[in-house]
């Protein structure tokens, strides 16, 4: 869980507040790890996959009206500040 919070730039509690949802809803499931009782791995389900499916449309989609809003250089510049602000934060 640590893992995944630090790649996400979370906290683990914040991380383990948003993923409850999912697991509730069926999306995750946190399968039991029997090499240890402190290590969490969260696997997406097929219900999930097909979420995350149609997710990433809606993605593809609200990229290209930032890409349209902003231009495709600006845009480029934009996602690279973003990325570069949260590398720093993770990196702390």
């Amino acid at each position: 869980m640590a893992e995944l919070a630090k790649a996400m730039v979370m906290d683990r509690t914040t991380l383990v507040r948003a993923l409850k949802p999912l697991l509730r809803r069926g999306l995750v499931v946190a399968p039991a790890e029997p090499q240890s009782n402190r290590r969490l791995r969260v696997v997406l389900t097929r219900r999930g996959l097909t979420k995350l499916d149609e997710a990433a449309a809606h993605w593809a989609t609200a990229q290209a009206s930032f890409e349209r809003s902003f231009g495709q250089q600006q845009a480029a510049h934009l996602r690279s500040e973003l990325f570069r602000m949260t590398s720093y934060l993770s990196e702390r």
